[in-house]
C-alpha cells in the first residue's frame, strides 16, 4: 500500500509543478533547511512523492491537452523546419503589412510581438495631423528553437562526459597512499 503524502509533501508536489525545480519547491513548501538542493533531492527520491509528482504531471497534461509532440512541432515551426511559411506573405505587393487576420497561420505563430506607433506632424491650422504609422514586428528567436530541438535530439549535451574522445571510460587514477607517522609528546 502506498504511503500517503503529508500536508507539506502535498504542498511540495504542488510547488514543484510551478517550475519543476525541487530546491525552489522545497523552500516554497516551507521546509527549513540549509541546503534545499539536498532536501529537494531527498523528497524526489521518496517513492510516494515521486508517484504523486508523476500523477500530477500527467493530470496537468490531460487538463491542458499539451503533449511533447505538440511542443516539438511548435519548436519546428519557430525554427522554420519542414515547410514553415514564408514571412513575406505578411506583406502585400506594395510592401505594406497585411492585417493580422490575413497572415498565414504558420507565419503568425512565429511573431513574438507587433508594435504600432502612430506618427503625427503639425497641420496647416496648428493642430496635429496623423501622417502615418511605424509597425515593428519581432519574431521568436530561431536560434533558441533550434537549440532546444538540438538538445532534444541529443546533438547538444548539457552534462559533462567523463570519457575519452573515442568513448571509452577514463581509467581511474592510481591510488595515492600517504603515511602519517604519529608524533608522541615528549
Amino acid at each position: 500500500m502506498a504511503r500517503k503524502l503529508t500536508p507539506r509533501e502535498r504542498l511540495f508536489v504542488r510547488e514543484y509543478l510551478v517550475d519543476l525545480n525541487a530546491s525552489q519547491a522545497c523552500l516554497r513548501a516551507g521546509y527549513r533547511t540549509k541546503n534545499p538542493n539536498v532536501m529537494g533531492a531527498k523528497l524526489m527520491a521518496r517513492p510516494h512523492v515521486a508517484a504523486a509528482i508523476a500523477a500530477a504531471v500527467q493530470a496537468r497534461e490531460a487538463r491542458v491537452e499539451v503533449r511533447a509532440d505538440d511542443v516539438l512541432r511548435e519548436l519546428m515551426r519557430l525554427g522554420e523546419i519542414h515547410g514553415a511559411g514564408d514571412w513575406r506573405a505578411m506583406f502585400d505587393e506594395h510592401g505594406s503589412l497585411r492585417p493580422v487576420e490575413e497572415w498565414p497561420e504558420d507565419v503568425a505563430r512565429r511573431v513574438a510581438s507587433l508594435e504600432v506607433e502612430e506618427r503625427y506632424a503639425p497641420g496647416p491650422d496648428g493642430d496635429t495631423v496623423k501622417v502615418g504609422f511605424v509597425k515593428k514586428l519581432k519574431f521568436w528567436p530561431k536560434n533558441d528553437a533550434l537549440g532546444l530541438l538540438a538538445k532534444h535530439k541529443g546533438l547538444i549535451r548539457d552534462r559533462v562526459s567523463h570519457e575519452n574522445p573515442d568513448g571509452t571510460p577514463i581509467a581511474p587514477a592510481a591510488p595515492c597512499v600517504i603515511t602519517i607517522n604519529p608524533v608522541r609528546p615528549t
